[in-house]
């Protein structure tokens, strides 16, 4: 009976070795993967704000000039709506839309100009935030960290498996750190 006692308490055993070691990985894979919501990470990372400060204070910068040129073609149809001598009205509507087409090459090239900026900022930002997260991920020993942006990447995940906040906080002291 001994014996038998015996065999029952180091099967009891095993199987009890086995559900901890089994309870143990699934456990550690289902805490080394986890999410971030990309839209939170992107508005709230300051160096979204500092990016945005500078590109209004570009964009102002050109909406200015693009004014005065505005306020120069309102006196110029103020001008040509007031002449009565019909070879100055001739002069003034010549110059009139000669500074139009400028306002419109600028229109446009301005545009453009602010576009590709927006761009390389949101590259640069990405690529910051991107390298902050790798880091994140290494010091916080996870396998996968996944980007939810609503568009079918991760379409669930419960907030247990949302690290946002913390990934946030640390994007944003590295950030600080590197500034």
């Amino acid at each position: 009976m001994n014996k038998t006692k015996i065999i029952y308490l180091l099967i009891a055993i095993l199987f009890l070795l086995n559900l901890g070691t089994i309870l143990f990985v699934f456990k550690k894979d289902a805490s080394s993967t986890a999410y971030v919501e990309i839209g939170v990470l992107y508005d709230k990372f300051n160096m979204t704000n500092d990016l945005d400060k500078e590109f209004f204070t570009v964009e102002s910068q050109k909406k200015n000039e693009l004014d005065s040129f505005n306020v120069e073609l309102k006196k110029l149809e103020n001008q040509f709506h007031s002449e009565s001598d019909q070879t100055k009205k001739a002069a003034i509507q010549e110059e009139y839309n000669a500074l139009m087409i400028r306002v419109q090459e600028l229109t446009s090239v301005y545009n453009n100009s602010n576009n590709s900026l927006k761009e390389q900022m949101n590259s640069q930002i990405y690529g910051r935030i991107n390298e902050y997260v790798n880091e994140y991920g290494k010091k916080n020993n996870y396998d996968i960290i996944l980007g939810a942006n609503g568009t079918g990447n991760v379409m669930y995940g419960s907030m247990g498996k949302n690290i946002t906040e913390d990934v946030l906080k640390f994007i944003n002291k590295r950030y600080e750190e590197d500034k």
